[in-house]
């Protein structure tokens, strides 16, 4: 390829990339006489899964907004209070908001853009049962200040890990902080088979009720195992299972999670030490990494000094055949969150919306591919 051709073929935000194993364990999945979900691929990803997060139970969802569904009706009560981030994927609020549970909005960290346990403390009440925390980026580990808060306050502590497969803090996993935890596998995370989820059991007090309303509410899983002689409803559940061909390619992603993680992590490093210098002499903000923490590479973003900013240097590098791209829009200022938590306030939030600039980084990514999004990145001149 000439270096002409290889500058005008455009660079997307994310992409997702199936290798050999993953077009090959679905073929295998279809010679099977039973394609339904809990099947064998389905426990070879879980358990794939459970050595990944250590004595934690995860079960396969059929996705991540599903995980959070079932922590919404695990938790439900007739005065439930749940705070979420304001600043999140609107799955975070809306999943508890549909059992009924009241939403509190809490502003977040503008450095690492998670949840603020200054903001949470403002926003608790005596009715507040949960608090549901990102672990954004997969770079940052839950904060100690807010873990020691929600002990302190007997709340508790979810954490929404969409980002943080293959991250950890001190060697413990990013997942296994609170006493539930959701991760996505969509195709735009580190690891994907399209569509799909896991639930993170850390307490097993919650286990048997996450079966029951992960299989339609049901105790169908004790029947499978011999158990019970038949199986009935037990929880107003719904079906949240994951299709075995979808779990054939997850499993084989898991199986490769060190080499992705390894490949995001090096451009996620290179990334890093690329644009440092020039985002510090334009006022512009990178993330970085706590001593201790192990990153798997998910999002390397810049946060810009003003929106006009980040603007320009998004058609900058759309200019350039490169696309980068915003994140979440605030919950608290929609016309859901609006209704769900009237009066909320949020700028840091806010500004992030505004700010927030993500660089490509997918799996795949080519070296090439990095050196053009830094060069491009180097040539704005603010």
């Amino acid at each position: 390829m000439r270096i002409a051709d290889s500058l005008s073929t455009p660079i997307p935000f994310t992409r997702f990339e199936l290798g050999s194993l993953e077009k090959s364990l679905p073929l295998e999945a279809t010679e099977s006489p039973n394609l339904r979900a809990d099947g064998a691929f389905n426990q070879a990803a879980e358990a794939l899964l459970a050595a990944r997060f250590h004595a934690a139970f995860p079960m396969l969802t059929s996705s991540g907004s599903g995980s959070l569904e079932i922590v919404a009706r695990l938790i439900r009560g007739p005065e439930t209070e749940v705070i979420v981030p304001s600043f999140a994927f609107p799955t975070c609020a809306t999943a508890f908001a549909a059992t009924g549970a009241q939403i509190k909005f809490a502003d977040i960290d503008p450095e690492n853009l998670m949840l603020s346990t200054e903001a949470v403390a403002e926003r608790v009440t005596a009715k507040t049962t949960a608090v549901v925390l990102i672990n954004y980026g997969g770079f940052t580990p839950p904060p100690a200040s807010l873990i020691a808060f929600t002990r302190k306050n007997d709340l508790l502590l979810i954490e929404d890990n969409a980002h943080g497969i293959g991250s950890s803090y001190h060697d413990q996993p990013l997942g296994t902080f609170g006493a539930l935890s959701s991760l996505s596998f969509h195709s735009t995370k580190n690891v994907s088979c399209g569509e799909g989820g896991a639930l993170v059991v850390n307490n097993q007090e919650y286990l048997k009720r996450a079966f029951y309303l992960r299989d339609k509410g049901t105790n169908r899983r004790d029947f499978n195992q011999g158990i019970v002689d038949s199986y009935t409803m037990r929880e107003l559940g719904s079906n949240f299972l994951l299709p075995e061909l979808s779990a054939a390619v997850l499993s084989a992603q898991l199986n490769r999670l060190e080499e992705i993680t390894s490949q995001r992590v090096r451009h996620w490093e290179l990334y890093s030490s690329s644009l440092q210098q020039w985002a510090t002499r334009l006022g512009i903000r990178v993330p970085t990494l706590a001593p201790g923490m192990k990153s798997n590479g998910h999002i390397f973003f810049l946060r810009m000094p003003t929106l006009e900013m980040r603007q320009r240097l998004q058609d900058h590098l759309s200019a350039r055949q490169i696309t980068a791209v915003t994140h979440y829009r605030t919950l608290h200022d929609t016309p859901l969150g609006e209704f769900l938590d009237p009066g909320a306030v949020c700028p840091r939030s806010s500004d992030a919306s505004d700010l927030v600039l993500r660089l490509p980084l997918f799996q795949g990514m080519t070296t090439e591919q990095g050196a053009r999004v830094i060069d491009a990145c180097l040539t704005f001149r603010g």
